[in-house]
């Protein structure tokens, strides 16, 4: 299989610097396991690419790539959204540099002009809720978010310190959107140690 993913280089969630390496695993994971693919990071014409199938590895729906004629390439075509309760919203990250995400709407919008076939989520609760009401059908492939393992020799759980961590946002929301509703119960729940997102 000829496997081209499509990807901003510049992904915060991506770089070496990430504050967690969970996306950066499973891309590298990815292209590792389909080598050699086809990185496609720029605007381009789809008849530039020769591939079975495309991969949009573009967690947030930030990156804004225009591929001319993408919609009537043979190849199947698959999209990662991550957070799928994500709402419009416009910021510069930490590192300068200036992101627009989509909403669940917009996503799901330029998902079928692009033609996609399937859409990768990690949440099947928030892909129903969020992202199936706009797509019109289906095509969820779930795979759940798993960071790559990198320990060695691991410490046997009997000589481990024992504790819960609890990690991620704890915004409130907006109205009646909470997204983390149960997060924020669950971190206020005895034994649990927050650590920052």
């Amino acid at each position: 299989m000829r496997l081209a993913v499509v990807y901003n280089r510049d992904d915060t969630k991506l770089l070496p610097s990430a504050y967690s390496w969970t996306y950066r695993d499973q891309f590298l994971a990815v292209c590792e396991r389909f080598a050699p693919v086809k990185h496609i990071t720029e605007n381009c014409e789809s008849s530039s690419i020769d591939a079975d199938v495309i991969l949009f590895y573009d967690v947030h729906s930030s990156h804004n790539i225009e591929i001319a004629g993408i919609e009537k390439h043979p190849a199947v075509k698959i999209e990662y959204f991550n957070d799928p309760h994500q709402i419009e919203q416009s910021g510069t990250y930490r590192t300068g540099q200036k992101f627009h995400k989509l909403s669940a709407y917009q996503r799901c919008e330029r998902a079928k002009k692009r033609n996609v076939e399937y859409i990768i989520c990690p949440y099947k609760n928030g892909y129903d809720k969020y992202i199936a009401p706009h797509m019109g059908y289906s095509p969820l492939l779930w795979i759940p978010v798993s960071p790559a393992n990198r320990i060695n020799n691991p410490l046997p759980l009997s000589l481990r310190f024992q504790e819960v961590i609890g990690t991620g946002h704890l915004w409130a929301g907006d109205e009646d959107f909470k997204p983390y509703d149960f997060r924020n119960w669950a971190y206020s729940q005895p034994n649990i140690i927050r650590a920052g997102h």
